[in-house]
C-alpha cells in the first residue's frame, strides 16, 4: 500500500507507470445532451396528450411510437448522465483505446500502427498506416486534460505528432 495525500491509500497494484486514462470531463456537453434527451422523452408523451385532447382517444400506432420515443429518450438521458464516469481515451503500454459510443466496442490502435496525429481546431485526427482515420473530440475533455493529452501523444508518438492544421507528413 502507498499512502497518498489527504490520507488516501492507493494499492500498489493499481499504479501503472505506462498507462493513462482520460474521462469524458466536459460536463456542459453532457448536460446539453441530457436536456435534449429529456425533451425527446417528453415529446413522445406529447403526441399521446395532443391526440387525447383533440380526439378523446389514441390510435395504437401513436401509443407504440410514443412509447418508443419515450423509452429512447429515457435511455439516452441515463446514458448521458453517466458519461463523465466513463473513460474516453486510455493509453496502455503498447496501444491506445478510444471509446466510440454505445454498442460500439472501443477502438484499439497500436502505437506502431499510427502514421500521423494532427490537431485541427477541436479535433485530433489519427491516421493509421492502413490510411484509416479516427478522431478525438477535444470538446469532451477539460482544458487541463487536453494539455495532458497533447503531451502524452507527443511523448508516445514523437515526430508523428503534428499539432498545427495544414502540416502534413511526407
Amino acid at each position: 500500500m502507498v499512502k497518498g495525500g489527504a490520507g488516501i491509500t492507493i494499492k500498489e497494484s493499481s499504479i501503472k507507470e505506462d498507462e493513462m486514462d482520460f474521462q469524458y470531463s466536459n460536463k456542459e456537453v453532457w448536460k446539453k445532451r441530457v436536456r435534449n434527451s429529456i425533451f425527446n422523452a417528453i415529446s413522445g408523451l406529447f403526441v399521446v396528450g395532443v391526440s387525447l385532447y383533440l380526439y378523446g382517444r389514441v390510435e395504437g400506432v401513436f401509443i407504440y411510437t410514443s412509447s418508443l420515443l419515450f423509452g429512447i429518450g429515457l435511455f439516452q438521458t441515463i446514458y448521458y448522465l453517466r458519461m463523465p464516469e466513463k473513460d474516453y481515451i486510455r493509453f496502455k503500454k503498447n496501444y491506445m483505446s478510444i471509446r466510440r459510443g454505445f454498442a460500439v466496442s472501443p477502438l484499439k490502435i497500436g502505437y506502431d500502427e499510427i502514421e500521423r496525429v494532427q490537431q485541427i481546431d477541436d479535433i485530433i485526427s489519427i491516421r493509421t498506416i492502413e490510411k484509416d482515420e479516427d478522431n478525438l473530440y477535444l470538446e469532451y475533455l477539460t482544458e487541463g486534460d487536453v494539455r495532458k493529452l497533447l503531451i502524452e501523444l507527443e511523448r508516445r508518438l514523437g515526430s508523428r505528432m503534428n499539432e498545427f492544421a495544414g502540416e502534413e507528413s511526407g
